[in-house]
């Protein structure tokens, strides 16, 4: 996931964001965002989103390159040896 920091603009009597367009394209967002109000903060969504499929969700994972460079970090505890282990609960 990139971090981006955007302007908070006026809009009449309101305040709003600009997406930028390709954000806009990469989650098909029209013209309503559903809001949600978090302990982490606020998450815009398409109105239409829905439960992604396993292999939907794996796709947008490797098009999150942060995310993808991530569990490569991971690979070096394939070394450990610890997949050679007799833990006994394994049985």
């Amino acid at each position: 996931m990139a971090i981006q920091t955007l302007k908070v603009i006026k809009v009449g009597n309101s305040r709003g964001v600009r997406l930028p367009n390709e954000v806009l394209k990469r989650y098909q967002i029209g013209k309503e965002v559903e809001m949600i109000q978090t302990s982490e903060g606020v998450l815009l969504r398409p109105v239409h989103a829905s439960k992604l499929s396993f292999e939907e969700s794996f796709k947008e994972m490797a098009l999150d390159k942060a995310l993808a460079d991530e569990f490569s970090e991971l690979d070096g505890t394939l070394a450990d040896g610890l997949q050679n282990e007799d833990f006994g609960f394994l049985r």
